[in-house]
């Protein structure tokens, strides 16, 4: 007698596997999928910012443009390919190692910007894609006091303005 056995999983259960590199295995850190959840629209882009280093560092940022944001900001002349930015500001608060993520929702398409509240470098991910196996992501380290600009596309990749 054999028997058929159907596994599924869903990204969003919170349940995450380990890889490892060959010398190492180390746990994916869980999502903050929660946060997009709750986005204003179906159809924003789940994004996230995630300490690189969350031994060592720490970050206090502020972001503009985003759907879920308390407060309103704008910027209206931000470096290409960035086009102005309104909507939700809101602080990630003080990332570090019990607490290194901070999620957050954009529309699809549009720009926003990233602010370093404190005067030591803040290095860290940022993507659009957080509700996905394998995301999209890049490594940016924004300098103390200094605010960096990004853009979405329509597939929520995140691209730097400059």
């Amino acid at each position: 007698m054999m028997g058929l056995f159907l596994y599924t999983s869903c990204e969003k259960n919170g349940m995450h596997s380990t890889v490892g590199d060959g010398d190492s295995i180390s746990k994916i850190s869980p999502r903050e999928i929660d946060d997009c959840d709750n986005c204003p629209n179906e159809t924003d882009c789940c994004c996230g910012i995630e300490l690189q280093d969350v031994m060592n560092g720490s970050a206090s940022l502020r972001l503009c443009g985003t759907t879920d944001g308390a407060g309103a900001c704008s910027a209206s002349s931000p470096p290409s390919p960035c086009t102005s930015i309104s909507g939700g500001s809101q602080n990630t608060g003080t990332l570090n190692n019990s607490d290194p993520k901070h999620g957050f929702c954009m529309v699809p398409g549009n720009s926003f910007y990233v602010q370093n509240l404190l005067s030591t470098d803040a290095v860290i991910y940022i993507t659009c894609q957080d509700d996905v196996i394998g995301p999209q992501r890049l490594t940016i380290t924004i300098p103390g006091g200094m605010t960096y600009y990004f853009d979405t596309n329509s597939g929520c990749e995140v691209v730097r303005c400059q």
